[in-house]
């Protein structure tokens, strides 16, 4: 199936922002308390970003890249990805306890809205 350039994202995010994002993402996996057809939809999705983000996370470790912060990491995400993604990280309420995760996803999350519009 060919996806059109405009279709994917790449976010550039640096080696803090992975795993505080994959730890989030394992959300998704806690069962569902109500029926809204939006976060069923953004929780499908999630699923794969879960998988994708983690994978990420496992092979920064395993290279030891963790301690190279300077370099940013790409990751290529499909415009539905970037769009629940978004969704995830604005309803996350464990940023506003800790201002450097509040400033990473802040950071992200004004990133994938710019790859968005």
């Amino acid at each position: 199936m060919f996806i059109q350039k405009h279709m994917k994202i790449d976010l550039k995010i640096s080696v803090d922002t992975v795993p505080l994002i994959s730890n989030i993402l394992q959300d998704v996996y806690q069962p569902l308390n109500n029926n809204n057809i939006n976060q069923k939809i953004i929780r499908s999705i999630g699923f794969v970003l879960a998988d994708m983000f983690d994978k990420k996370h496992k092979n920064l470790i395993k290279k030891n890249d963790l301690f190279q912060s300077a370099k940013p990491i790409k990751i290529g995400l499909k415009y539905h990805e970037a769009w629940a993604l978004k969704g995830v990280l604005m309803n996350e309420p464990e940023i506003k306890y800790n201002p450097l995760h509040n400033a990473l996803l802040r950071k992200t999350i004004h990133q994938l809205d710019q790859k968005l519009q």
